[in-house]
C-alpha cells in the first residue's frame, strides 16, 4: 500500500515539476520581451541548474547575454545551444556575428581531429552522427554476413561492400573525431592574461579577450593549460573560461 503511495505521489509530482519549469521559462521570456535581461538571465540559469537541457534555452540564454553586452558568456551558450540544434539558421547567424565581432581574430582548427570535429559540428548532433555510424557499420556487417553466407553472391556484393567500407570508416573517423578532441571553453572575462606556466610568476605571453574559443588540455590547480585553434598555447586562470 506504501509502495503504491509513494508511486501515485512520483506521478503527480512530475507534471508539477514540469508545469514549474513552464513557468519560470514563460516568465524569463516575458523578461525578456520587457528587456529585463538580468531577470531573464537569471531566470533561465534557474531552468538549466534545476536539470533543463533544451537547446532552445541555451539559445534565448544566449540572446540574453548578448543584448547585455556580456559576447562571452552569449558565445558559450550558443555553442551549447548547438549540440542540441546544430542547423538552426538564427543560431548559426548569431554565432557568426559574435565572432566577427570579437576582438581575438580566430582562424580555422589546425589538428586534423578538431578541424572534423568542428565540420560536424555545425551539421549533426552527436546523438545523430552515432547513429549513422552504427547504422552504416550495421548495413556493412549485414552486407558481409549475406556474402559470406551466399557463395553466389559474393562478385555481386563485392563493390557495395568495398564503397559501403569506406563510408562507415569515414563515419566512424567523424564520430571519433566528435568523441576524442579536448573540451572546448570560451573566455568569459573581458580580458585575460595568458602565462607560461601555471601561476602568476611566469612570464607573460599574451592576451585574450572576451569570447575567445579555445581547447582545454590541463589543468593544474587553479590554473588551466589550452591550446588555440592556431596552435599557439598557454596557461590561463579557470575561473576566466568555461567549458562548452
Amino acid at each position: 500500500m506504501n509502495r503504491c503511495l509513494v508511486l501515485i505521489g512520483l506521478l503527480i509530482a512530475l507534471p508539477a515539476s514540469v508545469l514549474a519549469q513552464e513557468d519560470v521559462g514563460l516568465q524569463a521570456a516575458t523578461a525578456y520581451q520587457s528587456s529585463d535581461y538580468d531577470t531573464a538571465i537569471r531566470l533561465y540559469e534557474e531552468l538549466i541548474a534545476g536539470g533543463a537541457q533544451d537547446g532552445a534555452i541555451y539559445y534565448n540564454l544566449g540572446n540574453a547575454y548578448y543584448q547585455s553586452g556580456e559576447i562571452g558568456r552569449a558565445l558559450l551558450n550558443y555553442r551549447r545551444a548547438q549540440n542540441f540544434m546544430p542547423r538552426d539558421g538564427d543560431l548559426n547567424t548569431n554565432l557568426a556575428l559574435i565572432r566577427s565581432r570579437r576582438l581575438d581574430v580566430q582562424g580555422d582548427e589546425t589538428g586534423l581531429l578538431e578541424s572534423l570535429s568542428v565540420l560536424t559540428a555545425s551539421v549533426l548532433t552527436l546523438t545523430e552522427l552515432a547513429w549513422i555510424a552504427f547504422g552504416l557499420w550495421t548495413l556493412w556487417f549485414a552486407l558481409l554476413s549475406v556474402a559470406i553466407l551466399r557463395e553466389c553472391l559474393r562478385d555481386v556484393l563485392r563493390a557495395p561492400l568495398l564503397i559501403l567500407g569506406v563510408v562507415t570508416l569515414a563515419g566512424l573517423v567523424l564520430l571519433g573525431s566528435r568523441l576524442l578532441t579536448s573540451p572546448s571553453a570560451v573566455i568569459i572575462e573581458t580580458t585575460v592574461q595568458v602565462m607560461s606556466g601555471p601561476g602568476e610568476d611566469y612570464l607573460e605571453l599574451f592576451q585574450l579577450h572576451e569570447a575567445a574559443e579555445l581547447r582545454l588540455l590541463e589543468t593544474n590547480g587553479d590554473w588551466i593549460r589550452f591550446a588555440l585553434p592556431d596552435g599557439r598555447q598557454g596557461w590561463i586562470r579557470h575561473d576566466a573560461v568555461e567549458t562548452v
